[in-house]
């Protein structure tokens, strides 16, 4: 059994995400953790394949540019950073 759930990384190139998109999220990810507790495993301690996968996809789709807002996660020349 496969379960998908969406999760709003950001909200747009330039702007952070709301209190209550940031809520959604967690409240998606806790349902999905829940039901789904078993394929999860297969997560490992991070050293697993689809955790990397998983860690790259995102990292990738970080803003490469410095961003306006304070606070935001970007990728900064191949490092995690915050404006």
């Amino acid at each position: 059994m496969s379960t998908q759930v969406t999760v709003t990384l950001r909200s747009g190139t330039t702007s952070p995400l709301t209190f209550a998109q940031v809520d959604g999220n967690f409240s998606s990810l806790a349902s999905a953790i829940n039901a789904n507790g078993a394929q999860l495993d297969n997560l490992s301690n991070g050293a697993g394949a689809t955790f990397s996968a998983a860690m790259v996809t995102w990292f990738n789709s970080l803003p490469t540019t410095l961003p306006a807002t304070p606070g935001v996660l970007w990728n900064n020349m191949g490092t995690l950073s915050q404006s």
